[in-house]
């Protein structure tokens, strides 16, 4: 596929100023992993979700927590891999729970960061983002490999509970397992 080809596949999904920021993490990506991910992403709904998370990120107050919180929950995987950064990086110990669940969701989205160069990573799951958030939140790690079969998982998700019950500011479900 063409680099004109992806670039009208994103206009097609895209208002044209998201065009412009996802166009710039795109350098040195692998254009049908970008395509897949894009493709995974249902719809252009799913992408504005997506758009609103960093203004909800920015106004760091409860109910941009809270809405964040929502859409962490979210079917989408866009939409939902992207809530669950955004928790990870306000460092949100109410979303600890939230963040267990997900570390059994190895569906993949599409992430981007800027500082400095552009830098596109395709094929981070959910779960990932959610270990990495949980690290942010507590300061710890608890062994997640992505590659774990499912009873390495089970594992990695007691050791979760247990690092986030021990925290300060651990959700009240959790302190009582």
């Amino acid at each position: 596929m063409s680099h004109t080809q992806y670039v009208n596949r994103l206009i097609e999904c895209f208002r044209p100023i998201v065009v412009l920021t996802i166009m710039a993490c795109f350098i040195g990506c692998n254009g049908n992993d970008i395509l897949r991910a894009i493709e995974q992403s249902n719809s252009k709904e799913s992408w504005q979700r997506t758009a609103s998370i960093s203004t909800l990120e920015n106004h760091d107050t409860d109910s941009s927590r809270a809405a964040l919180r929502k859409l962490a929950a979210d079917e989408d995987t866009q939409t939902k891999g992207q809530a669950i950064r955004a928790l990870g990086r306000m460092r949100d110990h109410d979303s600890t729970t939230l963040l267990i669940e997900a570390l059994t969701d190895n569906r993949t989205f599409l992430y981007c960061e800027t500082s400095g160069f552009a830098f596109c990573r395709v094929g981070m799951t959910v779960a990932e983002a959610a270990d990495e958030a949980l690290k942010k939140i507590t300061g710890k790690r608890a062994g997640f490999d992505p590659s774990d079969n499912p009873e390495l998982r089970q594992a990695v998700i007691s050791r979760w509970k247990s690092v986030v019950a021990k925290s300060e500011g651990a959700p009240k479900q959790l302190v009582a397992q």
